[in-house]
């Protein structure tokens, strides 16, 4: 008789270990390629710089950096980017990192990166049994466009706390309620707009647990909070310590949306008239709920609705849709307040991916959002973007406040979602409609003759192209009582401006340049990726003249950012390209614009 040898227990199992992260590794590579190419891109430069500067003195000054900078962020942030400086000032590595050109602006975005890698194997893990989710919902994560707009082209802390929100929710459905306590007390140190969750948090807790662990489990959070904060409190002082959570959160912009496709946005009606763009007038004036200001009525339409799902969550407590709420909660975060930014939509977009395990239902939202969330991004990030053809959204944001009324339909639909777990079909009504007018609107796109002609003043320039693709439509000058000559030209782009083509003036007086705009500190010049089709965008340039005279002309010039290569330039009755035109000549001190 012979006896059979089982197999050995580590053998097989390693082998199917092997087999079964074959698939994440894969989406994992996949994620890194894509985002390569957009790693040394400064699509934010302002708050690449800002981000930089708060991680090298947090590396320098330790605990006392808020004492010493006007830091906005709360501590793991700072500490991540203070440790990427540390480790980047090691002799050997220093040396690595100038041979291979990994720049300062790479370092800053590795973070970021990183915790989008974490979020795609973590997820890997937690949907097993969940099918084609299981690898799709990483795999959205991955590639999609707003995703790497957000870590990679702006190296933003949203990934990293919105990580730590994930595994959060995730320890408190699988019933470790501390575990959730002590992660979103790292989220709460990461970033304050972490502070959205803590409603859910204190509901469930309070709602699955014994009243001893309703009790311990938030003082976990809270210690390992004050421990963090604690050498910050001491090295800086309680107002510099705290400043993430109070001056440096609110009221840092008081403008009603700081390019959020939100309820503001459509409120607006320039931007219904194509006379206002990116941020809107100021929030503390009264236009829409007298007596309230705006900004107070942004957080009383907040509290309500927050209040309004704490109630929705306390009836279905018991009920695996933690993602579902969290989605809801950032959703209004996003929709209702004032002072938001666009990249504050990109938890609720991770939480409603995620959202799709929980609650099938939200498939039309999630398939909606991701689109209009990738427009929001692109009407603010400043930068040349094109993967998976992006660079064709930027057709439609000439209807900005038409994606801003869609996402107003998917935030009724997620919150009907929400609030309603076996409502009937006409839950599902706001999410069908917003899909079909995103086809319809694509179809209208396909058929729509292109605007080509736009009143702009005072001066109209014609047929001044660039290349083709776009239109210099007016000329508006103003000069300072110190000289400095400020020249707005008004520029209408018929199709996506793909090149990143940047305006040079030049002031002459008898053949020779007296002043230029081009790398003046005052020269705020913004690029032709700012150029959305079908609309007017103006660059502003200051020009200060060296002394010996008034200027004579006016000449103008393009130039590619990134190579310095001049653009073409077509003129009535010129069939070749030039890449110097004269624009304008100086009559007794004033300036006359170009005949055409």
């Amino acid at each position: 008789m012979t006896t059979a040898i089982a197999p050995s227990p580590t053998a097989v199992p390693a082998r199917y270990r092997l087999r079964a992260w074959f698939i994440p590794g894969l989406i994992v590579l996949l994620a890194l390629l894509v985002r390569w190419p957009f790693l040394g891109v400064e699509g934010v430069p302002g708050d690449l710089f800002l981000n930089g500067w708060w991680g090298e003195m947090s590396y320098k000054a330790g605990f006392e950096v808020y004492r010493l900078t006007e830091a906005n962020h709360p501590p793991i942030f700072l500490v991540l980017n203070g440790l990427s400086q540390a480790v980047a000032e090691i002799p050997f590595v220093r040396n690595f990192l100038e041979s291979v050109q990994f720049t300062w602006t790479m370092r800053l975005k590795l973070w970021p990166i990183t915790a989008e890698i974490l979020l795609i194997l973590i997820l890997w893990r937690w949907l097993r049994g969940r099918g084609a989710l299981r690898w799709l919902i990483p795999l959205v994560i991955a590639l999609h466009p707003a995703f790497i707009l957000d870590s990679v082209m702006w190296g933003q802390s949203d990934p990293i706390f919105t990580l730590f929100l994930v595994v959060a929710l995730m320890a408190l459905n699988e019933g470790k309620v501390r575990l959730a306590w002590v992660l979103y007390a790292l989220a709460l140190l990461t970033k304050f707009q972490s502070i959205v969750l803590l409603p859910l948090l204190v509901v469930l807790t309070w709602r699955r647990c014994a009243w001893r662990q309703a009790l311990t489990a938030p003082l976990a959070g809270i210690a390992v909070f004050c421990a963090v904060l604690a050498p910050y409190v001491i090295g800086s002082g309680w107002a510099y310590a705290l400043a993430p959570y109070s001056r440096g959160s609110v009221d840092l912009f008081p403008f009603t949306t700081m390019f959020a496709l939100n309820l503001w946005h459509v409120l607006e009606p320039g931007y219904w008239l194509g006379t206002l763009g990116g941020i809107a007038f100021e929030d503390n004036g009264v236009h829409w709920f007298a007596p309230l200001t705006d900004f107070q009525a942004g957080f009383v339409l907040l509290g309500v609705y927050t209040l309004v799902l704490c109630i929705g969550m306390w009836r279905q407590a018991h009920r695996s849709r933690e993602f579902v709420w969290g989605a809801a909660l950032y959703f209004g975060f996003f929709m209702l307040p004032t002072q938001i930014h666009e990249r504050y939509l990109y938890p609720a977009v991770i939480l409603s991916l995620i959202g799709l395990a929980q609650e099938p239902r939200l498939r039309l939202v999630v398939g909606t959002l991701v689109f209009t969330f990738t427009l929001n991004l692109l009407y603010a990030v400043n930068a040349p973007f094109g993967w998976l053809g992006s660079f064709l959204a930027y057709h439609f944001l000439r209807w900005t406040p038409l994606i801003a009324l869609m996402q107003v339909v998917l935030f009724v639909e997620v919150t009907c979602l929400a609030l309603f777990e076996h409502a009937r079909r006409w839950v599902l009504l706001p999410g069908r409609l917003a899909l079909a007018g995103l086809v319809g609107w694509l179809l209208v796109l396909a058929v729509a003759p292109p605007i080509d002609q736009l009143p702009v003043g005072p001066e109209l320039v014609e047929d001044l192209s660039l290349d083709g693709v776009a239109k210099l439509v007016g000329v508006q000058t103003t000069a300072r009582d110190d000289g400095v000559l400020i020249v707005n030209l008004f520029w209408y782009a018929q199709a996506p401006v793909i090149r990143d083509w940047r305006p040079r003036l030049e002031l002459e007086r008898e053949g020779q340049v007296i002043g230029t705009g081009e790398g003046s500190d005052q020269d705020f010049t913004e690029g032709s990726w700012r150029w959305f089709a079908g609309k007017v965008t103006f660059t502003t340039s200051y020009i200060a003249a060296l002394g010996g005279g008034p200027p004579d002309s006016l000449y103008l010039s393009l130039f590619d950012a990134t190579s310095g290569e001049l653009a073409p330039l077509y003129q009535s009755r010129q069939p070749e390209a030039v890449t110097r035109v004269h624009l304008a000549d100086f009559v007794d001190g004033k300036l006359i614009v170009s005949p055409p």
